[in-house]
């Protein structure tokens, strides 16, 4: 997959894209970041650099699930990324990049 990213910070305005190895399947923007999952059991951080502007070439990958399970659904709340992928929950900080805690949600009945 491939996002498009598009600066409109003065004086300039650019467009940016990134190439990933596995498509996209929700974006997420909360300032001062985006979270990308993806297909491959992803999550990847951008974050903004000094200026201001979004650094695309300096972002972080968490790897969710190690099975390849997509990561279907993100929710940011107060710093913490909330990733369903499969039947389990796993929430990770995205100031630290690190997994706190997995949840199993088990089968559904």
């Amino acid at each position: 997959g491939r996002i498009f990213v598009i600066e409109l910070i003065e004086p300039f305005s650019q467009v940016f894209s990134k190439q990933f190895t596995d498509s996209v399947l929700q974006i997420e923007y909360r300032e001062p970041r985006v979270l990308v999952s993806l297909r491959n059991g992803a999550l990847v951080v951008f974050n903004r650099d000094r200026e201001g502007r979004w650094d695309v070439e300096n972002y972080q990958i968490i790897v969710i699930d190690t099975t390849g399970r997509k990561v279907r659904r993100i929710a940011e709340v107060e710093g913490k990324a909330w990733c369903g992928s499969g039947p389990t929950i796993s929430v990770c900080d995205v100031n630290s990049y690190r997994i706190l805690e997995r949840i199993d949600a088990g089968v559904l009945a």
